[in-house]
């Protein structure tokens, strides 16, 4: 399956084997995506790592949307104080170095409380609630996904009414 990479989670030697769609990204025109699942909202990514963040900016691109691209919560905290405005949704990792995703959304919701947020996770949503890492009641995409699962998640976290616990259970293990 030349789609396919493992990538090692280091935070506690968990193994995430994580779907590169970043040729079928590529593929993909705006053209190709169906209209129910474009947009064009600005949706500011913050993924640790490089190849998974390259290709989730090229899936939402691919269907309209204007995305800012973050690599850590710090990172994102300094785009946020300069572009934050124009956010409509946050899409974050949950396990990141240094700042985890919740304490990111904590700190950026100070700033705006009715944003928008998807976190996305290699780990159930059970595993993150038992870790402190997610409040019980937060859902997230759960990695694999691929660009029509991306995309619907998308839209149902925009189209969530509150800032708190929107998203999807799709974290539920499969």
């Amino acid at each position: 399956m030349g789609d396919e990479v493992e990538d090692r989670m280091k935070d506690e030697g968990a193994a995430a084997a994580l779907r590169r769609p970043v040729e079928r990204a590529r593929r993909e025109t705006p053209a190709e995506v169906a209209p129910a699942l474009r947009g064009t909202e600005t949706v500011l990514v913050v993924e640790d790592m490089a190849a998974l963040r390259k290709a989730v900016e090229q899936m939402l691109c691919a269907a309209g949307y204007t995305v800012l691209c973050a690599a850590s919560g710090e990172e994102a905290l300094e785009l946020f104080e300069q572009r934050g405005e124009v956010v409509q949704l946050v899409l974050t990792d949950v396990v990141m170095p240094k700042m985890n995703g919740e304490v990111l959304v904590e700190r950026l919701r100070r700033a705006r409380p009715e944003l928008k947020v998807l976190f996305m996770s290699g780990y159930t949503n059970d595993t993150l609630v038992r870790r402190g890492s997610l409040e019980e009641g937060v859902h997230c995409l759960a990695k694999p996904f691929g660009p029509d699962e991306l995309l619907e998640q998308v839209r149902l976290a925009l189209a969530a009414t509150g800032g708190e616990g929107e998203g999807s259970d799709h974290g539920e293990a499969r």
